[in-house]
C-alpha cells in the first residue's frame, strides 16, 4: 500500500518554483568530490566499520569488520533535479536530512509497486529490501529532496545485516536480514559521502519535504503474523 500522496508527495509545484535554481549550480565538479575521494569512501559505502578491525582474510581482505553497506558499490554521478529521499527515525526529526544512505525516487517507486503488488506498507517493503532492522531506525520519518547540486555517491544493492542482540535480554536472539525478500530484488541504494554534513547538505539539496509517517504506513508498527 503506497503512502498516501496527500502526505508525502513531491509536489510539482515545488520543483517548478526551484527548477530556475538550476542553471545557477551547472558545474562540473561535485559539492561532495572531498568526501567522496577519501580512502574509506568505499569501504563505509560496503558497510564496513574502521572502528572494529578483523584480521585480514580471503573472505575479507579488507581487515575491517561488516555489516549491511552495499554488496559492490560502484560510483555514479546524481544531477540536478533528480529527486532523491531517505528514512529516519522520529528521535532524530531535526536531523533527518543529515545522512549518507538515500534512495532515488525511481526506486520508491519500484518499492510502492511491491508494496501494492503484495498488500504490504510501502515503508515495511523499504525495511525488507534495503536490510534496515527495527534496531537501526525506526523510519517512520520521511525527508524528500532535490538536487540542486552534482553529488558523487555509491550505488548498489544492500548486503546481508546480522543484529547482535547480546546479553540485552530481547526475545528471538540474534537474526539475519537476507536478500531476495518476497522474490524480489534488492533496493538499489545510494550512499553519498558527506550528505551528514550541514554544508554539503545546504549547497546540494533543497529540502522539499520532511515529515512524520501515519503509523498505518510506518514499517515499525507492522505487526508480523
Amino acid at each position: 500500500m503506497p503512502i498516501p500522496i496527500a502526505c508525502v508527495a513531491f509536489p510539482s509545484l515545488v520543483w517548478q518554483r526551484v527548477a530556475e535554481k538550476d542553471g545557477a549550480h551547472a558545474m562540473t565538479d561535485s559539492v561532495n568530490r572531498r568526501y567522496f575521494e577519501r580512502d574509506d569512501s568505499r569501504l563505509l559505502a560496503k558497510g564496513l566499520n574502521p572502528a572494529a578491525p578483523v584480521p585480514v582474510s580471503a573472505s575479507n581482505p579488507d581487515g575491517w569488520q561488516q555489516n549491511g553497506g552495499i554488496v559492490d558499490p560502484q560510483p555514479t554521478r546524481l544531477a540536478p533535479p533528480e529527486p532523491v529521499l531517505r528514512f529516519a527515525g522520529s528521535g532524530h526529526f531535526g536531523s533527518a536530512k543529515l545522512g549518507n544512505w538515500w534512495l532515488r525516487f525511481s526506486e520508491y517507486q519500484r518499492m510502492e509497486r511491491i508494496a501494492d503488488r503484495f498488500r504490504q506498507p510501502v515503508g515495511y517493503i523499504i525495511r525488507q529490501l534495503c536490510f534496515i532492522p527495527e534496531e537501526w531506525s525506526r523510519m517512520d520519518v520521511m525527508v524528500q529532496a532535490k538536487l540542486i547540486a552534482p553529488l558523487d555517491a555509491w550505488k548498489g544493492v544492500g548486503n546481508i545485516v546480522t543484529v547482535d542482540k547480546g546479553d540485552k535480554g530481547d526475545k528471538g536472539g540474534d537474526y539475519c536480514m537476507l536478500p531476495d525478500y518476497f522474490g524480489e530484488r534488492p533496493a538499489e541504494q545510494l550512499y553519498i559521502p558527506g550528505l551528514a554534513s550541514e554544508t554539503v547538505c545546504r549547497e546540494s539539496l533543497f529540502i522539499v519535504h520532511a515529515g512524520f509517517l501515519p503509523s498505518s504506513y510506518s514499517s515499525f508498527f507492522v505487526h508480523r503474523a
